[in-house]
């Protein structure tokens, strides 16, 4: 008679290498905790037992604070369309699944890295959705501070979800709907979203979250997979730096500790690439004005980026086109510093001719200003090369070629450029 295997012996104490080794040998390569005591077990199971009643507010896991552990074992024991375990999309027939039922429950920065969280409740979905704000409210799951890296939240609902300050990089948000989440850096932590690397789809729903704080610091958003993200439906316009900006201008780490050159070199230039990508990415939706700003920004991190490469010809230069012209995206700066050389200029003209002929007035010195500018300055017959007026005029002329060479380029390689 064929024996039927038997399952491999569960640790005894919680040394958590041998319960991370008893997973692997059960094919649960995603848990890494010692299993839940039985009256905890107990406490979960009459916690899910509780009808979602969303008039009233009332949701199996409302405000109770979870550890990854009693995720770990929730997940080993959903069970939804007869099948026992986490949802796994990439199995056509677990489709219609739904994932472990967490609306309102209380994931402030637990570790949930890599957990199998496809078809998570979160928030209320579809129809559900049709409430109040505060019925929205009370569901809406709280991940602030959450380690979420590598974790599977593919089609979750996430509708007002709070994950403000937590580190989803490298997850997989496909089909998700995030309408309303709350993306922010945490006020009480400090701590900055980071969604370096994450994984979006044309499925995944981003309308209306909050981006930024009320510093008008965004998240990180490094190298994100957007696979035909709709961008056009988010405030981009609120973020005044994204924080992988932010993070760079810090000279210390998480822990405290000095970042080393290298370290901040490498900072310094993942925030140009953010810019640049999210530039090209949001013009690509027709979101041009918030491009604009977006590649402006990435002007600025990479003059800093020469700064520390000790390239400091082409930091002085970075430096000149956005003084003169904000790198093509602030033209009013332009104006500004045609009019303050014109004054200059002018103010030295009225000034030598208190002490030299042509004695000139306001008007006949603005004219004689804005002609030299240009390289067109005229003089009397009385006045030589060598004369001051000469001398300034040919100064302004300088000045104005400068100018005037400074902003046809920067316009030029704004609109036509690389």
């Amino acid at each position: 008679m064929s024996q039927v295997p038997s399952l491999p012996q569960r640790p005894v104490n919680t040394d958590r290498s041998a319960w991370l080794n008893h997973w692997r040998e059960c094919g649960q390569y995603w848990r890494t905790e010692p299993e839940i005591e039985a009256d905890r077990q107990a406490f979960l199971s009459q916690r899910r037992a509780i009808a979602a009643d969303i008039a009233n507010k009332a949701y199996p896991f409302k405000e109770v604070k979870l550890e990854r552990a009693d995720v770990e074992w929730l997940l080993s024991t959903h069970k939804s369309r007869g099948v026992i375990g986490p949802v796994d999309w990439t199995d056509p027939k677990q489709l219609e699944r739904e994932g472990l039922d967490l609306r309102g429950a209380d994931l402030r920065g637990t570790c949930l890295e890599g957990l199998p969280l496809s078809g998570l409740r979160g928030g209320l979905h579809g129809s559900e959705w049709y409430t109040t704000d505060e019925n929205r409210e009370a569901a809406a799951i709280h991940l602030e501070g959450a380690k979420l890296h590598y974790t599977r939240l593919d089609n979750a609902h996430l509708t007002s979800a709070h994950l403000e300050g937590s580190n989803p990089a490298e997850a997989h948000f496909e089909g998700a709907d995030m309408y309303g989440a709350h993306l922010e850096a945490d006020t009480s932590s400090g701590f900055i979203t980071d969604l370096y690397l994450a994984f979006f789809d044309a499925a995944t729903k981003i309308e209306n979250i909050t981006l930024a704080d009320r510093r008008g610091i965004g998240p990180k958003l490094a190298d994100m997979r957007l696979n035909g993200l709709n961008l056009g439906t988010t405030n981009w316009g609120s973020i005044k730096k994204l924080g992988d900006e932010v993070d760079s201008l810090k000279r210390r780490d998480v822990d405290g500790h000095k970042k080393e050159k290298e370290i901040r070199l490498i900072e310094h230039r993942r925030a140009v690439r953010v810019y640049r990508q999210m530039s090209h990415a949001l013009r690509d939706s027709g979101l041009n004005e918030e491009a604009d700003r977006f590649a402006y920004r990435a002007h600025i991190c990479q003059r800093r980026v020469f700064l520390r490469q000790r390239k400091f010809g082409r930091y002085l230069a970075s430096w000149f086109f956005n003084i003169m012209a904000g790198y093509g995206y602030r033209p009013i700066r332009s104006f500004i510093a045609y009019g303050l050389v014109i004054t200059f200029f002018m103010g030295l003209y009225v000034l030598n001719s208190q002490f030299a002929m042509p004695h000139l007035n306001w008007q006949e010195a603005l004219v004689l200003s804005v002609s030299s500018f240009h390289g067109r300055g005229f003089f009397s017959p009385d006045i030589q090369l060598g004369d001051t007026f000469a001398q300034l005029a040919a100064l302004e002329a300088f000045a104005g070629l400068i100018i005037e060479v400074t902003i046809i380029a920067t316009f030029t390689q704004r609109f036509f450029g690389k």
